[in-house]
């Protein structure tokens, strides 16, 4: 999907947030991943592909993503493992840009010991994309451990079909964003229908024409993220609503991985930046929840009232606030909940019952005293 934007634009508060997210995410991912294929002793390299590279810069000179990951990459070297980095840009104007902008961190980079950044590509990152994942699999080869940025504008230029094949190779992940007004906007319109089939994959985001206008987006966003999870192989999706002054929502992030401890480092790197964002409530699927009303106290509510009266293990607990909670810090609220004696581990009583995820602990019934 073309978009309207010009060469180089003015930067929004929504798109800081989203770099921020992103560079938060590589200060954990890159070290981590590195470290990984040291230890099992693996020949490939770490790769980071911004897919939607755009110019490298803003009209206030805001660097753009290219720029900030680069010079968050930059920060952890050397590292025990190369890690590339390529951008892929389809605007020729832009792509001149963003060239002009990495050239001035040759020097950088050239310092650097073991990041590659490659020449950045220009043209339509589904053929680039396609055409090197064709590559690697006629070497039978992983193309991952891979992040892939998939900042688009509007919806339809990030197929399903590329995400699924990102995601079929082991240790790749995707941060891909929609754009939730447009795509409500057109959900209507015959003529988007080819688009809007391909970016799910499949047509069951038709189902959501007939819903009430006010539940529509929340609707869309669900499907989108089950789409993920059965079409583009993404075991684990953690997905959030970036919200204008109206509380109404902008664009919607995804994040897709098939490791827990990504997803974990993912939601880390989220809580990080102070934005206008919401999540579909679990247990209101048809109400965002603010960020910023979800604490300890709320968590623990939570808690208390899922696992009332079971028996359930830690990782349980961990999959559950990971899963379907904003939140990540299980372990410092069952450490409080065990000084309380509110929940009880079962067998010997030690203070590491939390680093055991098979450990069974006991939450009370609702209501009973402690």
């Amino acid at each position: 999907m073309a978009d309207n934007q010009p060469t180089v634009w003015q930067c929004e508060p929504h798109t800081l947030a989203k770099h921020k997210i992103l560079t938060n995410y590589l200060e954990a991912w890159v070290p981590i991943m590195s470290r990984h294929a040291q230890k099992i002793g693996s020949n490939r390299s770490i790769a980071f592909v911004d897919a939607f590279a755009g110019p490298g810069i803003y009209l206030d000179d805001t660097p753009g993503s290219p720029i900030k990951s680069i010079r968050t990459i930059l920060e952890h070297a050397p590292l025990p493992k190369p890690i590339h980095l390529y951008f892929i840009e389809e605007d020729e104007k832009r792509y001149n840009v963003l060239k002009a902008q990495l050239d001035l961190l040759k020097s950088d980079i050239k310092n650097s010991k073991n990041i590659d950044v490659h020449d950045p590509e220009c043209g339509d990152c589904n053929l680039i994309l396609n055409a090197w994942l064709d590559e690697f699999d006629e070497k039978r080869k992983s193309f991952g451990p891979a992040l892939v940025f998939l900042d688009q504008f509007g919806y339809g230029a990030a197929p399903m079909s590329l995400i699924e094949r990102i995601m079929r190779h082991g240790q790749c992940e995707v941060l891909t964003f929609i754009e939730a007004r447009r795509l409500n906007w057109t959900l209507g319109d015959e003529a988007k229908r080819r688009t809007i089939t391909r970016a799910f994959g499949d047509e069951r985001w038709r189902d959501v024409i007939g819903e009430d206008v006010g539940k529509r987006s929340t609707a869309l966003r669900h499907e989108y993220r089950r789409a993920l999870q059965n079409n583009g192989r993404a075991k684990y999706v953690w997905d959030f609503a970036m919200l204008d002054e109206y509380q109404k929502p902008i664009c919607w992030l995804f994040f897709g991985t098939n490791s827990d401890r990504g997803l974990e480092e993912m939601k880390k790197a989220m809580l990080k930046v102070d934005e206008r964002f919401a999540f579909a409530d679990s247990d209101d699927p048809d109400q965002l929840t603010m960020f910023n009303d979800c604490g300890s106290d709320w968590l623990r509510a939570r808690l208390e009232s899922h696992f009332a009266g079971q028996v359930v293990t830690v990782g349980e607990v961990r999959m559950y606030v990971l899963m379907q909670t904003p939140l990540v810090n299980y372990a410092e609220l069952l450490t409080t909940l065990q000084s309380e004696n509110v929940i009880i581990p079962i067998g010997k009583r030690i203070r590491s019952f939390l680093r055991e995820l098979d450990r069974k602990i006991r939450f009370p019934d609702v209501g009973l005293p402690y």
